[in-house]
This record gives structure tokens, C-alpha cells and sequence, in this order.
């Protein structure tokens, strides 16, 4: 395997910022923690700091501790022990990404073969992010919304579509793969989207799934995972999402 240069790693998650609601973003550099310089800045950056260094024990709430700073902690403390990541971690960020000049070259068919959606439910954290990351230029780690179970964001990879902006690895609570989702770039429009139409043709040559059951969700169980199609027009995006067998 190729190696790989350490990025910042950005935790996706609504924490510590006063009047922030849970389910916006925050974010955290990890490079920070590690350089010392957090000292300098909030009391959330430095709970969440005090949670990657020395995980979940640390984080015990103290007397007069606002709720937003102990959440910080148990934020850093979800990515203690998936701290190895970084090592995996490539390419630029969110911001930087699309002024790359050059396209990526397509990684070999073992790779992009190994899109882990036969894994679910069997696959750990360390087995998936090896998996993906020489398939995925761009990697981010971060947290399930409303959960602090571990989310794996990857982007950019010249095996995938390339109207496929982004693939979303997420984890249970204890680090087992739970769900794969393909999120699609849609077109504007009424639902149905064309592109909707167009994958669930796709699925039902694929695994032979019945007719969406309205103009924007098709779901549907094969015989290794279970498959939900939704035309999220108010995100602009197709959602196509694989989960455990029901």
C-alpha cells in the first residue's frame, strides 16, 4: 500500500460553540492537539484536545463544567481509539479539493472492486478504512449525526461515478460497519429526478428490485444488505443507502 500523509482530521459533529444546536457542525484539528497550540484557544477545543490524547476517561464531567466542553471531550475521546486513521487520511481538504487541476488516476480493479458494501455487519474500523483508503484521495473522520459512533466521509474517487460526491462509511457503537451511502449529486427539478430513474433501473438489473414505492424512495431488501433509494431533492442530492439485511 501506497504511503500516506497525515491530515487534519475533522470531527462532524455539533459540540461546544454556546447556541450552537446539535446536529450543526464543529470542527477540530487534531494536528492541534498534538502540536500543543489548543492551549491558546477555547475551553471546548481543549476539552475535545483532552479527549484525543488520553480518551474517554479523561472526560468525566467536573462540578460547574458546561455540557458543550464535556461533549467536546467525549467528541475527541470517540476518535482516541481510531487515532491510527490519520495515518490513512490523504489528499486535500473539503475547501481545496476542487481546485485540484489534475484528475486522479483510477486506483486497480482490486480496489475499486472492494466498495465494502458486502461487508456490512462483518467488517471492523481498521479493516475498512485499509480497504478504502488507496481507493478515495480525500478522507475524513468524524461522528454518526446524533451518535458519537464513528463516521468514515470519503471523496473523490476516480472509481466511482463521477456525479458520486461523497460515500459514507458508519459504524455501530462498537466499530462494526452499519451502513454504506452513496450520496449523488442531483440535478435540479421536480421529483422524480431523471437520476433517481436512473438508478433504480440500475438496482432492479442489479439485484432485481421491485418498482420504487413512490416518485422519490424505493427500499427494498436483497439478500445481503438492505437497499433505500431517496430522491433528496431538498439537499440536492440522490441518497443511495445500504445497511444491514431486515
Amino acid at each position: 500500500m501506497p504511503a500516506y500523509a497525515a491530515v487534519s482530521l475533522i470531527l462532524l459533529a455539533a459540540l461546544f460553540a454556546p447556541g450552537v444546536a446539535r446536529g450543526q457542525v464543529a470542527s477540530f484539528d487534531t494536528r492541534r492537539c498534538e502540536s500543543g497550540d489548543f492551549r491558546s484557544l477555547s475551553d471546548g477545543y481543549a476539552a475535545f484536545c483532552t479527549g484525543y490524547r488520553n480518551g474517554a476517561e479523561a472526560c468525566r464531567p467536573r462540578p460547574l463544567e458546561r455540557k458543550e466542553v464535556t461533549d467536546a471531550c467525549l467528541a475527541g475521546a470517540t476518535l482516541h481509539s481510531q487515532s491510527r486513521i490519520r495515518d490513512y487520511a490523504v489528499g486535500p481538504s473539503a475547501a481545496t479539493a476542487s481546485r485540484s487541476a489534475a484528475p486522479a488516476a483510477r486506483p486497480g480493479p482490486d480496489v475499486c472492486r472492494r466498495t465494502m458494501v458486502d461487508e456490512i455487519g462483518l467488517a471492523g474500523a481498521d479493516e475498512v478504512r485499509q480497504a478504502i483508503a488507496p481507493r478515495f484521495p480525500d478522507l475524513v473522520v468524524g461522528t454518526v449525526p446524533e451518535s458519537w459512533n464513528l463516521r468514515l466521509e470519503a471523496r473523490g474517487s476516480a472509481c466511482d461515478d463521477p456525479r458520486v460526491t461523497q460515500v459514507l462509511y458508519d459504524f455501530d457503537a462498537k466499530g462494526v460497519l452499519h451502513e454504506v451511502t452513496f450520496v449523488w449529486s442531483r440535478p435540479a427539478g421536480a421529483a422524480p429526478s431523471p437520476l433517481f430513474k436512473e438508478r433504480a433501473a440500475a438496482l432492479a438489473r442489479r439485484y432485481g428490485l421491485p418498482p420504487p414505492q413512490s416518485p422519490s424512495r424505493l427500499e427494498a431488501t436483497t439478500k445481503t444488505a438492505h437497499v433505500v433509494l431517496e430522491d433528496a431533492a431538498g439537499r440536492n442530492a440522490v441518497l443511495e443507502i445500504y445497511g444491514l439485511p431486515r
